[in-house]
């Protein structure tokens, strides 16, 4: 128990960063001289604390281990003498701390000259059969109460012991135990079962819930209530009355004393993080029933993948001027709950910028966008890149989710999608192409299941939009076939037009493709010129001898991947030593445009849907 928390500290100082192919390469995060995080004073640390840190969590991660063996292969042989649950749960919990975090690299650095790290002292990844094998001991063991034995208790002497400054020999120990209320000696079970949900993933215990559930009933059963006198009293009665103490006393302790409040802080972390957990495996039920396969589904040991985020090229969401799409998507969906993590994160070691925080919660925080644009514009991989930039789980909506029980129960079933969709947290729900489900009512001919299906779906939207668990969007090509109520203020929080990458993406790119280039050794900085010229002297107008090219010209309109294959070409006659001019690159714009998604009539909807952005 003292292991796992002494661990937990140190974990908190240091973060792995760096690591070599050969996985012995031993390296921390050095936030400042001394190698240790700027979460505490430098001054209180001893000198050399980062490597005594490290090597004390490579040595704890090797005793854990050992020890959750050890008591494993006391059950195995039936030694329960012993065996102790006990030390078997938090040998557990130190291993996977460590473990995780300090995965491929070593504790130990040789005594020569340098600091190489001996061969075999890595850190393994830890050993999920072994893990799984530990928690059905743990839970094996629960008794049908929901408690556990004892086990060793965390100090062998009483206070009484300690305080007097009496030896703590065997002997003196076991008097001062018996004399005293010896109970705060021993794990609280719901410390115990709130650490492991704390520190595990929540899979871990989908086989445990009925074990889950006796350690709630216990809590619930054994919720304390006291009575604080009051000073006055009522003067024509007599009759004085007091003020309810509602809490917990540890399970160790005589049942007929008042609530304590460590005990009662525990009962409320145990619950928390069991009512997280069974969030999250709900989530991964959902998803896996939604058949989900874009992404693994997020827990608390999800971390946000920005690189995807990152790679996004951004476009231009109003014709003239304004935000970018990644702007608005940034200001008001991630940063607010960036925010919102970083401010769930904070503890008594984590400092943060709470201006920061305020600043970005303030602005009109969305939960819901209506993505509208010509096909090819990466409306989904946006949506994709949202949800791994906040380590949360991506979910697909399309026209098949609702037919999955035939054209005659699609109302129903309309229905029972929405109520899981309603459930989920953490969750970034993308509706793909459902313009069949929101016609515009008012189109002659439309028969009355229809317009009684649209009512129903903005009803289910309306329904989603409160419980502000998730980010939903809906993605469209035709945002014109919507009916009105959809596309009015206050449906959507957003309504954002997708187009092609704007120009200083694509420029952006370019550079990036060029720096990849292993042919080029000429001037980049001339290069990057040219290609921007171009493109800017051929953005909106038709690439011709005369500038009278059909209406397929025009490099703003290539989407993504015929913007991808025109700056290949470009690097292909970069890499063989070709000048870039128009009279190499319009014959290569000339080719794209003449098989582009978006020319003639697509062009027109495209600008004639710059205009209908709004947020």
């Amino acid at each position: 128990y003292t292991q796992f928390w002494l661990v937990r500290a140190m974990l908190e100082l240091l973060s792995p960063v760096d690591r070599q192919s050969d996985g012995i390469n031993f390296m921390f995060e050095v936030r400042n001289s001394d190698g240790i995080s700027p979460r505490i004073p430098t001054e209180a640390l001893p000198p050399d604390a980062a490597r005594e840190i490290a090597l004390s969590l490579s040595r704890a991660f090797e005793i854990s281990y050992d020890e959750l063996c050890r008591q494993l292969a006391f059950r195995s042989a039936g030694d329960m003498a012993s065996f102790d649950v006990v030390r078997l749960a938090y040998s557990t919990l130190t291993y996977y701390s460590v473990g995780v975090q300090l995965v491929g690299t070593a504790g130990i650095k040789s005594d020569g000259f340098g600091d190489a790290a001996v061969e075999g002292t890595a850190v393994r990844a830890p050993n999920t059969r072994l893990i799984r094998a530990a928690l059905a001991a743990v839970f094996g063991e629960m008794q049908p109460t929901g408690l556990w034995e004892s086990g060793q208790p965390i100090f062998l002497g009483g206070r009484k012991t300690v305080l007097n400054n009496e030896p703590a020999d065997a002997a003196n120990a076991a008097a001062s135990v018996a004399a005293a209320d010896p109970g705060d000696s021993f794990v609280f079970a719901p410390d115990m079962l709130g650490s492991m949900l704390k520190i595990l993933p929540p899979h871990y215990f989908r086989p445990h819930l009925e074990a889950l559930d006796r350690q709630l009933a216990w809590m619930e059963s054994h919720r304390i209530v006291d009575v604080i006198p009051e000073e006055k009293c009522d003067e024509l009665t007599g009759q004085c009355f007091g003020r309810p103490l509602v809490g917990w006393r540890s399970s160790h302790l005589a049942a007929d004393g008042a609530p304590l409040g460590w005990c009662t802080a525990q009962v409320f972390r145990c619950v928390e993080s069991m009512s997280a957990t069974s969030v999250a495996l709900l989530n991964q039920d959902i998803l896996a029933e939604m058949e989900s396969a874009s992404m693994q589904p997020a827990d608390k040991s999800s971390k946000a993948d920005p690189s995807s985020w990152n790679r996004l090229l951004d476009t231009d969401v109003f014709q003239v001027g304004g935000p970018t799409l990644k702007d608005i998507l940034y200001e008001r969906m991630i940063a607010p709950i960036e925010a919102e993590q970083l401010a769930a994160a904070k503890d008594a070691l984590v400092r943060f910028d709470a201006d920061k925080v305020k600043r970005q919660g303030s602005s009109g925080r969305s939960y819901s966008a209506v993505l509208f644009g010509p096909p090819g514009t990466a409306k989904t991989t946006i949506c994709e890149a949202v949800a791994k930039k906040l380590g949360w789980s991506f979910l697909v909506v399309d026209t098949s989710a609702f037919l999955a029980d035939g054209l005659s129960n699609v109302a129903s079933r309309l229905t029972y999608v929405f109520d899981r969709l309603c459930r989920l947290e953490r969750t970034v729900i993308l509706f793909d192409e459902i313009e069949e489900f929101c016609l515009d009512r008012e189109t002659p001919g439309l028969g009355m299941e229809s317009r009684m299906l649209t009512t129903s779906m903005l009803t289910k939207i309306n329904d989603l939009r409160r419980t502000k668990r998730s980010l939903f969007f809906v993605a469209t090509n035709r945002l014109r076939a919507f009916d009105s109520a959809v596309t009015r203020p206050g449906r959507f929080d957003l309504q954002l037009f997708v187009g092609t990458p704007n120009l200083a993406a694509r420029v952006h790119r370019f550079e990036q493709r060029l720096d990849a280039a292993s042919a080029f050794g000429g001037d980049k900085t001339q290069v990057l010129e040219a290609f921007q010229a171009f493109l800017e002297a051929q953005w909106a107008a038709p690439a011709g001898e005369e500038g009278g090219m059909s209406k397929g010209g025009g490099a703003m309109y290539l989407n993504y991947m015929e913007s991808e294959q025109f700056a290949a070409n470009a690097i292909g006659l970069v890499e063989k030593g070709v000048e870039l001019s128009d009279s190499v690159l319009v014959p290569l714009l000339r080719a794209q445009t003449q098989v582009m998604v978006v020319r003639g009539a697509v062009r027109d909807e495209y600008d004639a849907s710059m205009g209908l952005s709004r947020i």
